[in-house]
């Protein structure tokens, strides 16, 4: 009889422990996945940088690669401001922005080319306490470095670039198409909106004999989101076949945007 109560309990005990190890391997397995699933979201979860009141104070923070980043103010009344220093990775001066910020939408915009340790250095005008905190959005950039390097448009395929505030003036992207035949190229601009009026693009296009002297160009400023850029050079007011670059670059230094371009079909 107390044998078989022995391997009764046993049996429970065994029973016990391997529940305890599949429960260990689930949550081992969950947290696994919330992991994974983190890391495929682009936009960082918010970060809490810390107080912003009339004292300057300065805060670092990390980004793994080029990007958007979105500083965020909390409890802001009708008349503060922030004063907003962003500092890049070698700690030289990136960007300013003066902000009289309106509570709905209490943020400021950065863009940065570069992965690395920044620095935002953050007060306010008023004795009220402020919060701080940010998020981080990942940015495609598929800009060619130079023309021997020029990233191949195709029709209706979407190319993506960033030009950071940490990118310097001369710095530009560069992108190649080729018609054989006479037709109307149209391409499509798209650009970010940050905190910055200087916020400029300028689009160039060239044909590969005369990189000099641009057959179209054209700007994309703060506020006005897109454009058309239509490239007529031949005799039809079309364009001509050949093969051609398209240059994108930015015209402020301290400036940073994201950008798309498009070659559209129609």
């Amino acid at each position: 009889m107390l044998k078989k109560v022995r391997r009764n309990i046993i049996v429970v005990l065994m029973a016990i422990v391997m529940l305890l190890n599949t429960v260990d391997t689930y949550a081992k397995e969950s947290s696994e996945n919330l992991i994974l699933l983190q890391d495929m979201k682009s936009v960082s979860p918010s970060h809490q940088l810390g107080k912003i009141t009339m004292d300057i104070e300065f805060y670092k923070f990390k980004v793994s690669a080029a990007g958007k980043i979105t500083l965020s103010i909390s409890r802001l009344s009708n008349r503060q401001k922030v004063y907003a220093v962003l500092y890049g990775t070698d700690n030289q001066y990136l960007n300013y922005e003066l902000a009289t910020i309106e509570p709905k939408n209490p943020k400021l915009v950065f863009y940065v080319k570069k992965p690395g340790t920044y620095t935002f250095r953050l007060n306010s005008n008023t004795k009220e306490t402020l919060s701080a905190s940010y998020t981080f959005e990942k940015k495609s950039n598929q800009g060619g470095a130079s023309y021997s390097k020029a990233t191949i448009l195709k029709k209706g395929v979407k190319k993506s670039g960033i030009l950071g505030s940490d990118t310097p003036i001369g710095k530009k992207q560069f992108y190649k198409f080729k018609i054989s035949k006479e037709e109307l190229v149209k391409l499509k601009i798209t650009k970010g909106e940050s905190c910055s009026f200087m916020d400029t693009v300028f689009v160039g296009v060239y044909k590969a004999n005369d990189k000099k002297n641009p057959v179209s160009w054209g700007y994309i400023y703060e506020g006005q989101k897109n454009g058309t850029l239509y490239i007529r050079n031949s005799k039809n007011h079309k364009t001509e076949p050949g093969t051609y670059y398209v240059v994108v670059k930015k015209i402020y230094e301290r400036s940073g945007f994201d950008y798309s371009l498009t070659w559209l079909n129609k």
